[in-house]
């Protein structure tokens, strides 16, 4: 749940952006890398055209289904905490910085 509270001082953030779908910063190799590390350790290889389509336009348990893999949510947390691990190295769009930086200034 989020709520309001009052800033200690200026230099706490007034609020935090978060980018997993590519808004800031071209984040589509740490989705479909994650995705594809993981199937590998399902003993799963599938051409990174697939891997494209199974992250962005298949239902998660599709997959899981039709892989036969059998731990479905474990596999969901394998997907998601690999997504995680990478979007530190996920540079931002040209510009990006410069403009955040310029929001926060006003």
């Amino acid at each position: 749940m989020l709520t309001a509270s009052p800033l200690k001082s200026s230099h706490e953030p007034r609020a935090l952006l978060v980018d997993f779908d590519g808004t800031l910063g071209n984040t589509l190799a740490a989705w479909t890398d994650a995705f594809d590390a993981v199937l590998q350790d399902h003993g799963v290889q599938v051409p990174q055209e697939q891997v494209i389509r199974y992250c962005f336009h298949s239902c998660p348990d599709e997959v899981i289904r039709s892989h036969g893999i059998a731990d479905g949510p474990a596999f969901k947390e394998k997907v998601w905490t690999s997504v995680v691990d990478r979007m530190g190295s996920v540079e931002p769009y040209d510009d990006v910085v410069e403009t955040l930086a310029a929001l926060r200034s006003h």
